[in-house]
């Protein structure tokens, strides 16, 4: 999926979609390569969404 694609999902900029995957690299959620992202640690990503829904 693209970028806009993905955004649109999830109902975001595709701006606020580059600024939250950086935050998750940073705090060491994912790992992004070309074309690709890893899921490097679920719960603490589970947990960044509850909190970022609210």
């Amino acid at each position: 999926m693209k970028y806009t694609d993905v955004a649109n999902v999830l109902n975001v900029s595709k701006s606020m979609l580059y600024k939250l995957t950086g935050e998750l690299i940073d705090e060491g959620c994912i790992e992004k390569e070309k074309n690709c992202i890893t899921i490097l640690d679920e719960e603490k990503l589970k947990k960044y969404y509850e909190e970022y829904q609210y």
